[in-house]
């Protein structure tokens, strides 16, 4: 897109660049009016982000979309996970972080000593790590966010979908009904549907035991060993500013005004808040009392999620609005967190632009 907006999103990319916070980075933000949605895009947004746990609201989502899963038992959904602490927790609790998984546990350190790694016993793995605060179903456990509870729903999703792993499932259904099969979706789908897909990936982190750079191929270790150039439920999409603009729209659409792919959507469970967290199912919401990666600007309704490769999505139902920043921050290290200092104000900044559309 080439317009008058161009030109302020441009320099807010070139300053996150400019300051070291990222190698690339694109942002850009729609906004919701009588006539529709007017979306505006930086020079950098066509190109194919690692989105990280940006994942997981499109996991949340289309596990919704499914119909019918969100009160299933995880044992029902995924037999290995029956008999395991967790298997009662329905699949709700696992998409609102109150199930008692643990934040994280690394399955994949097999893989890093050159050895196989059996991904059944890894999910199993992950269904019997509870943190010491966990409660037995159907009681919420306290908020503990949980890479290990998504990636059991997305085998959820998966299985009960009949694809290969949570990113197919996505892309069979979510995807197309929201017209995004072109702008967000695997890596190994996206190389196959999109000509010139392969210069449109941006690098993230040098991993040795993965043969170096990781380009068009997911960030985190875990989604790796599960799903490899698929999509694990918690990491493994990839998709355009324009693609998680979109996304973010139709959420809102359906949350706010009951409408469009997303209209019949159980929203009013999906983002109620609860008084001990600020997460809902797919969404956090602004921090109570603090400063939030939102910026000031958003309202306190606003929900949205952020990704370990410098990604970011907040949507405010209030303003209708929705802002996206993604960035490779991980390149060439993760251990480069200016972005983090910068988040707030460009979602601000974003937030701004919005307003004066």
């Amino acid at each position: 897109m080439h317009d008058a907006y161009e030109g302020p999103l441009n320099a807010i990319a070139e300053a996150i660049v400019r300051r070291g916070a990222a190698p690339v980075a694109a942002c850009g933000y729609a906004v919701r009016s009588s006539e529709g949605w007017k979306t505006h895009v930086s020079a950098e947004g066509m190109q194919l982000f690692d989105l990280a746990s940006l994942t997981k609201p499109f996991t949340a989502t289309a596990l919704a979309f499914h119909g019918g899963l969100l009160d299933l038992p995880l044992g029902d959904a995924l037999p290995l996970a029956a008999g395991t602490p967790a298997a009662a927790q329905p699949l709700a609790h696992l998409l609102g972080h109150c199930a008692g998984f643990d934040a994280h546990v690394p399955l994949f350190l097999p893989a890093v000593a050159g050895e196989p790694v059996d991904t059944s016993a890894a999910l199993l793995q992950a269904a019997r790590s509870l943190h010491a605060q966990a409660k037995p179903a159907p009681e919420r456990s306290p908020a503990v966010y949980s890479d290990l509870g998504y990636a059991l729903a997305g085998e959820a999703l998966a299985r009960a979908a009949g694809a290969r792993d949570a990113g197919r499932a996505i892309e069979g259904a979510l995807l197309p009904a929201l017209g995004l099969t072109d702008e967000v979706g695997c890596a190994e789908t996206l190389r196959a549907r999109l000509p010139g897909a392969e210069g449109r990936f941006v690098p993230t982190e040098p991993m040795a035991w993965r043969g170096g750079v990781s380009r068009g191929a997911v960030h985190d270790d875990n989604a790796w060993v599960l799903t490899n150039h698929g999509a694990s439920g918690h990491a493994g999409l990839f998709g355009t500013i324009p693609g998680v603009l979109r996304f973010g729209a139709a959420v809102l659409d359906g949350w706010v005004h009951r409408a469009g792919s997303l209209g019949a959507l159980p929203w009013e469970r999906m983002m109620a808040s609860h008084p001990e967290t600020t997460w809902r199912m797919g969404f956090d919401g602004k921090s109570r009392g603090g400063s939030s990666t939102a910026g000031q600007r958003a309202s306190d309704a606003s929900v949205g999620h952020l990704g370990f490769t410098g990604t970011s999505v907040w949507i405010d139902p209030e303003r209708e609005a929705v802002t996206v920043l993604l960035t490779n921050r991980v390149h060439p290290s993760r251990e480069f967190n200016a972005l983090r200092e910068l988040r707030a104000s460009v979602h601000d900044a974003l937030f701004a632009l919005a307003e004066n559309a």
